[in-house]
């Protein structure tokens, strides 16, 4: 399974990344994180950009292998996506759209999921070859899965320049 720091080498991934709608950009973010901060504190670490202002980052300490991918949006919205990075890449990879969908339940995700499929054949190629790269099937059905990581959450606040914004991770979505 490859690691943060063995993407990070791997240039062709990197770039085929950036090339895709979920906008997973290693290369071109900004990585200050003055503007997250958590209560109670947490060790974070920012990863990746997308192409809003966004970001995702690896939640918890630096020593834990697996931990947990979040996104959040410039306005301030979080959502987990994976347990682990490769998690979380498959995830966006296999379903470009999921941040669409990200608090729907799965009925919706599966129905958005038809719906956008043949929007993203020209993508195909450049998934494949991402997949390829982390050993994931582009193929398989992700979308349990990946609903299963959204519905997660540790009860936390997601404080932006100081001040609390949204209950980010809360396990019921519904509250948010």
């Amino acid at each position: 399974m490859p690691t943060l720091e063995t993407l990070r080498k791997d240039e062709a991934v990197i770039n085929d990344l950036r090339m895709l709608p979920f906008e997973f950009d290693m290369i071109d973010f900004d990585d200050d994180d003055d503007w997250i901060s958590f209560d109670p504190p947490v060790d974070f670490s920012i990863i990746a950009g997308d192409y809003s202002g966004g970001v995702y980052l690896l939640y918890g300490g630096e020593k834990d292998a697996n931990r947990p991918v979040f996104h959040v949006s410039s306005e301030a919205k979080a959502s987990r996506i994976g347990d682990n990075l490769i998690e979380a890449l498959e995830h966006i990879v296999t379903i470009p759209h999921w941040s669409g969908a990200a608090h729907a339940d799965l009925s919706t995700m599966k129905d958005l999921a038809v719906q956008q499929a043949d929007s993203n054949i020209e993508w195909i190629a450049i998934r494949d070859r991402i997949c390829r790269s982390l050993n994931v099937d582009p193929n398989a059905n992700h979308l349990p899965r990946l609903h299963a990581s959204l519905a997660k959450g540790v009860e936390i606040k997601l404080l932006v320049n100081g001040n609390t914004t949204i209950n980010g991770f809360a396990t019921n979505w519904d509250e948010l």
